[in-house]
């Protein structure tokens, strides 16, 4: 097993060593290689890579995992719950696929990507935007325009009682 830690999840891709793992290790069809990168455990922005490498590896795929957001946050230091540890440990055992946490990817689609191994380049981790209804937000906006005016119209009744000039009436 090998470890490395850099900013971000550029820890791979990095100068002539990266190389050698991606090319070597990744392309060897006697190992199974495996990634399971973001498990923030330190108080610096950093990310955790765990390369498995295994001798017999039989399915022609790489299992990614993106534990960025398991972890329970602490003052110097961040760390894994057992049952982070469990679902990174369970996800690769059974190689189970999620969206957003795990993804097996073909080492065609591998080589297509130049043994580019961010985790971010296979597993998205952004969520789909809310749909924001437009006729209503719209309705309830000149619904609250009306309120105003109204608001505008009853206070500038005191204000004219009291001789004061008047507050400027909305659109």
């Amino acid at each position: 097993m090998l470890t490395s830690r850099t900013s971000e999840h550029a820890m791979i891709s990095r100068r002539y060593d990266s190389l050698l793992l991606k090319a070597g290790a990744v392309c060897d069809s006697s190992a199974r290689t495996d990634l399971c990168g973001g498990c923030q455990v330190t108080g610096i922005p950093t990310a955790t890579c765990i390369l498995v490498l295994k001798k017999c590896k039989k399915p022609d795929d790489v299992l990614f995992i993106n534990a960025s957001e398991y972890f329970e946050k602490g003052k110097r230091q961040n760390r894994l719950r057992e049952d982070d540890i469990d679902k990174i440990v369970d996800t690769y055992q059974f190689r189970r696929e999620e969206e957003r946490y795990s993804r097996r990817v073909s080492m065609d689609k591998i080589e297509t990507n130049g043994y580019n191994l961010n985790i971010s380049r296979y597993i998205s981790t952004a969520q789909q935007e809310v749909e924001v209804d437009l006729q209503a937000v719209h309705g309830k906006l000149v619904e609250i325009e009306q309120k105003i005016v109204d608001a505008t119209r009853k206070h500038n009744e005191f204000l004219k009682e009291l001789g004061l000039p008047f507050l400027p009436l909305g659109s």
